[in-house]
């Protein structure tokens, strides 16, 4: 009986509840990281897609695939799989027909759907083994061509987000860069900055990226060559994606400039060269083998499927299970829209011989054999039937003598029936339970194991979404702009239900991803040219003359917090607290670089970059520091972009849900605005200059 209350009290009554709810969402977790990752890897080819439609999967219940010809699919990537050296002989066999499109495919779309688009450490296992065997039987341009993808993916995302934060970040908020010509000495300063962020990012490197550069060394490969691949296969063309995706993306070039000066400075390598021999800090977690799963899934096209069996029948390598499918059986449409497939790779193993079975929070309790007794076990289930709570507490029933008077009824009936047996069924009927507390503990622990491999899940499926948003930004942006070629300016303008026809129009099929504020910005950037007639245009001049003028004279009487100015304190807190304003200073002041339609976002990061500052702030600053960043900013346009996003967007209801979903807190916003209220209530004739601003924006009606 000890036992049983000791187990009761502390075993969860919903462990297979818990566990059913984890396995849920770890399936929909692994199905969204494939989707998702692929999307961010072939979204660079988007040109080259006929339909982007063709991105994403098919809506349920409209796939044109029979559930045959995708268990077909399932034996040919197995087959592929088991067989890596048959996938080398496709890529040459390939090469010999010169086909540029076809070849282009094979590399981003057939290679990598083969090994699940490098989703997961499981579909890593297997990608490993075939680039080390592509080093080693190809020439170098076939496996650099190859490795592009598996390289430009969420798999360095950290690495490459390290890299843009510590070097591009810095150079595009540079005051110096904004001149025609960049000078040598600038351009030698960001050659060795870039290659000390390489470097220091080298540790971000997954652990089979980083072998891979160390087996090409191994194998021979010129290191010159190595390094070309890496900065400017690998590195600069997923710096320049990042740079697309921000308000600094006309820096694009200025920053080509630096990455082409890298070239002959093969002295400047050393350092890169000695990261190589670093550790990585970063994994791509297991997503099937952790939660106890016999199979892999792949994301796959028919296209895909196709170019592989056709090539296989060409190359005579064709496994005889698949001959009556391509007879027979074959798709009745091919394209590049994906389907999800089972490889099933090992036989399903109980709970206690799984890879991560362990105990983590119960004794290794061990179950009680219990002879087989047919009258027990029917007398245990019909009380379990007819009693409430017995499964749960048998000895309530069997022993109290708190009992309503119909299952006291029935208690005596059975102790009747059993007579001197009675006794021995209260011992059954409590170790049944007490065997029944233990397999649910044995789920519990389950639950707690595949609980925190589904964190770890969730976390690396959030990092392929945020590398999806960067790829999918300037695919946004070129939709945008086709759909408002493709109407009148002049038919949009004004007219909300077209407006918001072209705003779902340009998502196309990535609606999810579509960053509507970006949108809703490049569409007002189109209508300034009606929204800001000859009176407008003169008024604009006026509020930003005045605006400059203003804050000059104003920044001596703006005080900081004692934080950044008192010698006493904290020396190195002050220095850090400085270093983090000028950013902010350099950040407004870039808002005259860049184009309107990044302003908005630009704001939200100085918003942002300001509310952190704050957090080092013992005291209220009555917004000084927004107001001392927002007086040292020389920038001229930043407050007239500024009325006229908050007039247009910010303030309106018809954009206010956008602003909200995209605002981390709309509440900042306005502290901003009030902040610029406060710097020019002292000049009345300014006040009345921004409040005609913005009554002409309203009454041009876009909103």
């Amino acid at each position: 009986m000890n036992d049983f209350e000791h187990y009761q009290a502390i075993v969860p009554r919903l462990s297979e509840l818990l566990l059913d709810n984890c396995i849920s969402s770890s399936t929909e977790t692994r199905n969204k990281m494939l989707i998702y990752h692929r999307a961010s890897i072939l979204i660079n080819q988007i040109k080259k897609i006929k339909n982007q439609e063709e991105i994403f999967p098919a809506p349920e219940g409209d796939s044109f695939v029979t559930p045959q010809q995708m268990q077909c699919i399932s034996l040919l990537i197995d087959f592929i799989l088991k067989n890596p050296e048959i996938l080398i002989e496709i890529i040459l066999h390939e090469l010999e027909k010169e086909n540029d499109t076809q070849i282009a495919l094979i590399y981003s779309s057939v290679i990598p759907s083969i090994y699940g688009f490098y989703s997961t450490a499981e579909h890593i296992s297997y990608a490993f083994p075939f680039f080390c065997s592509l080093i080693i039987s190809v020439n170098r341009e076939i496996a650099f061509s190859a490795l592009v993808p598996f390289y430009c993916s969420a798999c360095t995302y950290k690495f490459t987000e390290y890299c843009f934060d510590h070097f591009v970040t810095k150079f595009v908020n540079d005051a110096r860069i904004l001149t025609k010509q960049i000078s040598n000495s600038i351009i030698d300063e960001y050659v060795s900055l870039f290659i000390h962020s390489l470097s220091e990012a080298f540790p971000l490197l997954p652990h089979s990226h980083q072998f891979i550069l160390r087996f090409m060394q191994i194998k021979g490969y010129p290191i010159n060559e190595i390094i070309q691949f890496f900065i400017h296969r690998f590195a600069a063309p997923q710096l320049q994606k990042f740079l697309l995706s921000t308000p600094h993306k006309n820096q694009h070039n200025k920053l080509f400039t630096i990455i082409k000066a890298v070239d002959p400075r093969l002295d400047l390598y050393q350092p890169l060269l000695q990261a190589f021999s670093s550790k990585t800090i970063f994994e791509i977690p297991s997503a099937y083998q952790a939660f106890d799963l016999p199979f892999l899934q792949f994301i796959v096209s028919t296209q895909d499927a196709d170019i592989l069996v056709q090539n296989l029948v060409e190359i005579h390598k064709l496994p005889n299970i698949l001959r009556q499918f391509v007879t027979n059986n074959y798709f009745s449409e091919i394209n590049l829209q994906p389907l999800i497939v089972k490889v099933y790779i090992r036989k399903p193993k109980p709970v206690e011989q799984s890879y991560n079975w362990r105990r983590v929070v119960f004794d290794n309790f061990k179950t009680k054999k219990l002879e087989d007794n047919d009258l027990f076990q029917r007398y245990f289930l019909q009380i379990q039937s007819e009693v409430e709570d017995f499964k749960e507490n048998p000895s309530i029933f069997l022993k109290s003598e708190n009992l309503l008077p119909s299952e006291y009824f029935k208690r005596e009936q059975i102790k009747k029936i059993l007579s001197e047996k009675y006794d021995m069924f209260v011992d059954y009927s409590i170790n049944l339970t007490v065997n029944e507390l233990i397999e649910r503990s044995k789920l519990f622990e389950n639950y707690l194991v595949h609980s925190l491999a589904l964190k770890t899940l969730k976390s690396w499926s959030k990092l392929i979404e945020e590398c999806l948003k960067v790829s999918a930004f300037p695919v946004i942006e070129e939709n945008v702009s086709a759909v408002i070629k493709s109407f009148s300016l002049r038919q949009l303008f004004k007219n909300s239900i077209l407006i918001d026809k072209a705003i779902d129009v340009s998502a196309f099929c990535i609606q999810e991803f579509s960053n509507k504020p970006l949108q809703v910005m490049i569409l007002i950037e189109n209508f300034l040219c009606y929204i800001i007639g000859p009176k407008t245009a003169i008024i604009i001049k006026s509020v930003e003359t005045r605006w400059q003028k203003h804050v000059v004279e104003m920044r001596p009487s703006i005080k900081l917090p004692h934080e950044f100015t008192d010698k006493k304190y904290n020396m190195n807190k002050t220095l850090l607290l400085n270093e983090k304003l000028w950013k902010i200073v350099a950040m407004f002041n870039s808002i005259s670089t860049i184009p309107f339609s990044m302003s908005y976002f630009v704001f939200l990061d100085c918003i942002k970059e300001i509310e952190d500052l704050e957090s080092f702030i013992s005291a209220d600053n009555n917004d000084s520091i927004t107001k001392f960043a927002l007086a040292f900013a020389d920038s001229r346009q930043m407050i007239s972009r500024f009325i006229i996003i908050n007039s247009i967007f910010v303030k309106t209801d018809r954009y206010k849900n956008i602003y909200n979903k995209c605002s981390r807190d709309p509440l900042l916003w306005c502290r901003l605005e009030s902040a610029i209220l406060d710097m020019i209530s002292t000049d009345t004739n300014f006040i009345s200059d921004v409040l005609s601003f913005q009554e002409l924006l309203i009454d041009s009606k876009f909103i």
